[in-house]
């Protein structure tokens, strides 16, 4: 199935970094130059404190900025716990303090009136984790935001 090129959102951990320019390419020329990149903490810490930004070829941050620069994408960049099943790092599904969401929103299909259980965003486990994460990656950001770089959010 081929992917919607005028889909603002890019989930660059889901494509191999040697399609990311011409994946960004099309879409922009398919209309679309400002681009919303949802940046997971479950995707980048698979051990805690242990965050990986350009170990692994599909996680290289820096490498995906550079080429949203050249390409003259700008990128808003997602942080949080945005409705994803990796905004939560795997070691952290165990954590007793949850908060029930609605489905819908978490996996994007209905059944409605279900609801999913997930980590709290309030345990200190999650709390100190998600921070610690943005330690690391904050620097990594601060190198590209506009006007010098893609980042305008």
């Amino acid at each position: 199935m081929k992917k919607n090129s005028s889909n603002p959102f890019f989930e660059y951990w889901d494509e191999a970094p040697h399609e990311w320019s011409s994946l960004l390419s099309e879409k922009i020329k398919s209309g679309v130059c400002d681009l919303s990149v949802p940046i997971l903490w479950g995707v980048h810490e698979q051990s805690p404190g242990m965050s990986d930004f350009s170990k692994q070829s599909r996680l290289r941050i820096e490498k995906l900025l550079s080429i949203s620069q050249e390409l003259g994408v700008r990128v808003e960049i997602i942080l949080g716990f945005p409705f994803h099943p990796q905004c939560f790092p795997a070691w952290i599904s165990e954590e007793s303090l949850r908060e029930d969401i609605p489905h819908v929103f978490w996996q994007g299909v209905p059944p409605y009136f279900a609801k999913l259980s997930v980590p709290s965003p309030r345990a200190s486990k999650v709390k100190e984790g998600f921070l610690s994460f943005l330690d690391d990656l904050i620097p990594i950001l601060s190198l590209y935001i506009a006007p010098e770089g893609p980042i305008t959010k």
